[in-house]
C-alpha cells in the first residue's frame, strides 16, 4: 500500500527525562468521522489522540535544544537505520540530535483517487500549523493518562470543479515522532560502511520513537463524507410554483378577451 508521510522537521523537541516515557499506550480516532457536505465545500480532517488510563504521560518541551537532548538520559531507541543502506541493517546510535513529529496517510483512499496521493475529485493538503498537531501552545506540552487532544491534520478541497456526488473515504492515518542521530561508522564492524554511507567518520541514522495510527476496529477508523446533490433553494421552488399558477390565469384572461 502506497503511503504518504508529511514531516514537520523544523520543530525541535526534547522529551522530559524519565524511563516511563517509553510506555505510551493510546488510540487515534477521527473526530466527526461521518458527515454530509456540498460539492463545493472544503473539509477539515481532525483526529483525536487519547491516552489509555494505564499509559505514561506524553510530555514535550519545544524550547529544548539538541544539546539538552544529548545531555539527558532519554529513553530513545538504541538502534537506527541509514536509509541509503539497501540492506537496511540497524546500527547503534552514538548520539541523538533531533526529534521531529510527522503525520501521514495511506494513498489508497477515494478522496484523491484509489492508489493515488494526489488527483481525483479532491486535493488533500497537510496542515502547516504546528499548534494544530499537538496543540503546542504551552511549554511544556503535557498529555496525561486518560486525556485526549484534537489535531487538525488535513484540509480537503474540491479539485477545481465541484465534486461528483457520492461517498468518499480517508483511512490509515498515523502520527508519530522520529529520532535522528549518528553513529561512528568505524566502530560498526564493517570497514566498507564509512566508504559507502559515512561522512567524516559518521553515518546518519533515523528511528521511530512512537507512532499512533487509526487501526481500531470500529467506525471511527474511517473518515468519510457524503457529497450531496445541491438542492434547489426553497425560494426558487416558491417562485416557480407562483409562475406556474399564473399560466391558467393568463389563459382564462385571453379567452375572455377573445369572446
Amino acid at each position: 500500500m502506497q503511503h504518504l508521510k508529511a514531516s514537520m522537521v523544523g520543530i525541535m523537541f526534547a522529551l522530559l527525562a524519565g524511563t516511563s516515557q517509553a510506555a505510551l499506550i493510546g488510540q487515534l480516532t477521527f473526530v466527526d468521522p461521518t458527515g454530509t457536505v456540498g460539492p463545493n465545500d472544503s473539509i477539515d480532517v481532525w483526529v483525536r489522540l487519547t491516552l489509555d488510563p494505564t499509559s505514561d504521560p506524553l510530555i514535550f518541551d519545544t524550547s529544548a535544544s539538541a544539546d539538552d537532548m544529548s545531555a539527558n538520559p532519554l529513553p530513545l531507541p538504541a538502534e537506527g537505520f541509514n536509509f541509503d543502506d539497501p540492506f537496511g541493517f540497524p546500527y547503534l546510535f552514538d548520539e541523538y540530535n533531533n526529534l521531529f513529529q510527522f503525520f501521514g496517510r495511506s494513498c489508497n483512499d477515494t478522496f484523491a483517487g484509489p492508489g493515488q496521493c494526489s488527483g481525483g475529485e479532491y486535493i488533500i493538503t497537510g496542515s502547516n500549523d504546528p499548534t494544530s498537531w499537538l496543540n503546542l501552545d504551552t511549554e511544556p506540552f503535557t498529555l496525561l493518562a486518560g486525556q485526549s487532544v484534537d489535531m487538525l491534520l488535513y484540509e480537503i478541497t474540491p479539485n477545481g470543479d465541484p465534486a461528483v456526488p457520492g461517498t468518499y473515504e480517508l483511512f490509515d492515518i498515523e502520527i508519530g515522532v522520529d529520532v535522528t542521530g549518528s553513529a561512528d561508522c568505524t566502530m560498526q564492524g564493517e570497514p566498507d560502511i564509512c566508504d559507502e554511507f559515512g561522512e567524516n567518520g559518521l553515518i546518519e541514522l533515523e528511528a521511530n520513537y512512537f507512532t499512533f495510527a487509526t487501526d481500531c476496529p470500529d467506525a471511527n477508523c474511517t473518515f468519510s463524507r457524503t457529497v450531496s446533490v445541491v438542492p434547489v433553494p426553497a425560494a426558487v421552488w416558491l417562485m416557480g410554483s407562483a409562475l406556474m399558477g399564473l399560466v391558467p390565469l393568463a389563459r382564462r384572461n385571453r379567452r375572455r378577451h377573445l369572446s
